[in-house]
Parts: structure tokens; sequence; C-alpha cells
């Protein structure tokens, strides 16, 4: 399945800051879905649980 909207995502973990290409079914609206990105992060580079915060997200057109 192709998702229909992707977004660029710069955060800081860790170890310092990285930025990530994003891919989500739904678009970015609330605070839920920036928490569900954090998550979605540390689960996919297995990082702990709540090392991950959100600095700024970009849609790309």
């Amino acid at each position: 399945m192709d998702r229909k909207y992707q977004y660029f995502v710069s955060y800081f973990y860790t170890n310092g800051f990285a930025n990530a290409e994003i891919r989500r079914d739904w678009p970015i609206t609330s605070i839920a879905d920036i928490v569900e990105v954090s998550k979605d992060i540390e689960k996919n580079n297995s990082f702990a649980d709540g090392s991950v915060v959100i600095i700024a997200y970009q849609l790309f057109e």
C-alpha cells in the first residue's frame, strides 16, 4: 500500500539529533499523532521508550 502523507521529521533522542522520512495513511493533526510518530521511531530504531522527542515536521508536497 502506498501511503498518502509523507513527512520530513526532525527529532532528538538519547544520542543527539536526527532526521527521518515517514509515511502515514492520514495527516498529522494532533499531539496524539506526534506521540504516535515518536513511538514508531523508537520501535523502528530499537530506541528506549520515551527517548524520542519530535522537534519539527514538514509535509512533503
